[in-house]
């Protein structure tokens, strides 16, 4: 089994930060007005929103990969600044085949993971915001992100042969 772990404000911050690419390129590619561009990126205030986006995003992703988690009673959790040793962070736990090649996988699903969180609650938020072009931008580069994960979680594995006999 493999833990992962992401500081919860790490993840705000990229996810602000790549909102406000979005809005940075539609102004310069003069698609929308300044006022309209501004309402797209997350900030601060927006912290309650974040975090119900980044529960969910925990959850779509564990939904798409529940084979590498049903023995685990707690495949995700999100603590709080109390936690001593993962203060404001969320952590997956994930179960690998026995002969997996952890050195291989895990930074891969470490990236990969953090793609996918940070595309789910971008496209999210443009959804939510009303950008329906750039939404399914993202929804693309979210769903990329999901199938390097299983990619990853299979990797090393061995395809099943089947003979047929005459």
């Amino acid at each position: 089994m493999v833990t992962i772990i992401y500081e919860i404000d790490s993840v705000f911050n990229m996810v602000s930060q790549e909102t406000i690419h979005i809005s940075d390129q539609l102004v310069a590619d003069q698609v929308m007005d300044v006022r309209l561009a501004d309402k797209i990126p997350l900030v601060k205030d927006d912290w309650n929103e974040y975090i119900t986006l980044l529960r969910r995003s925990a959850v779509e992703i564990l939904k798409k990969i529940g084979y590498a988690t049903e023995d685990i009673d707690y495949p995700y959790y999100v603590t709080d600044e109390t936690d001593a040793s993962n203060p404001d962070s969320i952590i997956f736990q994930i179960a690998l085949f026995d002969d997996a090649k952890h050195g291989v996988i895990l930074p891969i699903l470490q990236q990969e993971m953090c793609k996918a969180i940070v595309g789910y609650i971008v496209k999210e938020w443009l959804k939510i915001k009303g950008f329906a072009q750039q939404y399914g931008i993202k929804e693309n580069d979210y769903q990329t992100a999901l199938k390097e994960i299983k990619s990853a979680l299979m990797y090393g594995q061995r395809g099943v042969k089947t003979y047929r006999t005459l």
